[in-house]
Protein backbone atom coordinates (compact mmCIF):
# COMPACT_ATOMS: atom_id res chain seq x y z
CA UNK A 1 0.00 0.00 0.00
CA UNK A 2 1.55 3.01 -1.22
CA UNK A 3 1.95 5.38 2.44
CA UNK A 4 -0.74 8.23 2.51
CA UNK A 5 1.05 11.94 3.06
CA UNK A 6 -1.84 12.91 4.82
CA UNK A 7 -1.46 10.71 7.20
CA UNK A 8 2.06 10.63 8.49
CA UNK A 9 3.75 13.61 6.42
CA UNK A 10 5.50 13.99 3.69
CA UNK A 11 9.19 13.15 4.72
CA UNK A 12 7.65 9.79 6.36
CA UNK A 13 5.94 8.81 3.43
CA UNK A 14 8.88 9.41 1.36
CA UNK A 15 10.88 6.71 3.94
CA UNK A 16 8.17 4.46 3.70
CA UNK A 17 7.90 4.72 -0.21
CA UNK A 18 11.62 3.94 -0.17
CA UNK A 19 10.52 0.65 1.46
CA UNK A 20 8.49 -0.64 -0.52
CA UNK A 21 8.79 -4.11 -1.41
CA UNK A 22 10.75 -5.06 1.24
CA UNK A 23 8.11 -5.66 3.69
CA UNK A 24 6.11 -9.24 4.42
CA UNK A 25 4.38 -10.02 1.11
CA UNK A 26 1.25 -11.40 2.86
CA UNK A 27 -0.83 -9.36 5.08
CA UNK A 28 -4.01 -10.68 7.02
CA UNK A 29 -6.36 -7.98 8.62
CA UNK A 30 -7.15 -9.25 11.88
CA UNK A 31 -9.69 -8.01 14.66
CA UNK A 32 -7.61 -8.27 17.45
CA UNK A 33 -4.05 -8.35 16.82
CA UNK A 34 -2.63 -8.87 20.27
CA UNK A 35 -5.34 -11.84 21.16
CA UNK A 36 -4.76 -13.95 17.55
CA UNK A 37 -0.67 -13.69 18.96
CA UNK A 38 -0.96 -15.09 21.85
CA UNK A 39 -3.35 -17.79 20.19
CA UNK A 40 -0.78 -18.40 17.29
CA UNK A 41 2.10 -18.32 19.87
CA UNK A 42 -0.10 -21.12 21.83
CA UNK A 43 0.07 -23.02 18.51
CA UNK A 44 3.57 -23.24 18.02
CA UNK A 45 3.82 -20.60 15.58
CA UNK A 46 7.21 -18.26 15.74
CA UNK A 47 7.15 -14.27 15.11
CA UNK A 48 9.84 -11.99 14.29
CA UNK A 49 8.16 -9.59 15.31
CA UNK A 50 5.16 -9.11 18.40
CA UNK A 51 2.19 -7.07 18.09
CA UNK A 52 3.37 -3.12 17.90
CA UNK A 53 1.62 -0.31 17.47
CA UNK A 54 2.09 1.63 14.21
CA UNK A 55 0.45 4.55 12.34
CA UNK A 56 -1.95 2.03 10.68
CA UNK A 57 -2.66 -0.32 13.09
CA UNK A 58 -1.13 -2.77 15.65
CA UNK A 59 0.94 -5.32 13.80
CA UNK A 60 2.34 -8.61 14.58
CA UNK A 61 4.71 -10.43 11.80
CA UNK A 62 5.07 -14.29 11.88
CA UNK A 63 6.82 -17.42 9.71
CA UNK A 64 5.43 -18.83 7.79
CA UNK A 65 6.06 -22.68 6.78
CA UNK A 66 8.73 -21.96 4.46
CA UNK A 67 10.35 -19.19 6.11
CA UNK A 68 8.22 -16.28 4.70
CA UNK A 69 7.30 -13.50 6.90
CA UNK A 70 3.08 -12.99 7.07
CA UNK A 71 1.99 -9.72 8.52
CA UNK A 72 -0.87 -9.61 10.91
CA UNK A 73 -2.49 -6.15 11.60
CA UNK A 74 -4.97 -5.17 13.25
CA UNK A 75 -6.04 -1.42 11.33
CA UNK A 76 -6.47 1.90 13.06
CA UNK A 77 -9.72 3.40 12.83
CA UNK A 78 -8.36 5.60 10.56
CA UNK A 79 -7.05 2.97 7.95
CA UNK A 80 -10.39 1.16 8.76
CA UNK A 81 -12.50 4.34 7.48
CA UNK A 82 -9.82 5.15 4.08
CA UNK A 83 -10.15 1.32 3.42
CA UNK A 84 -14.25 1.71 3.50
CA UNK A 85 -13.53 4.54 1.23
CA UNK A 86 -12.25 3.15 -1.83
Amino acid sequence: MKPDATMVGEEKAKTLTEQIGMAPTWSYSVDDCCKTYEELVAKGVKFSSPPTEQFYGIEAVCEGLYGNAISLVEPSAAMRAQMENR
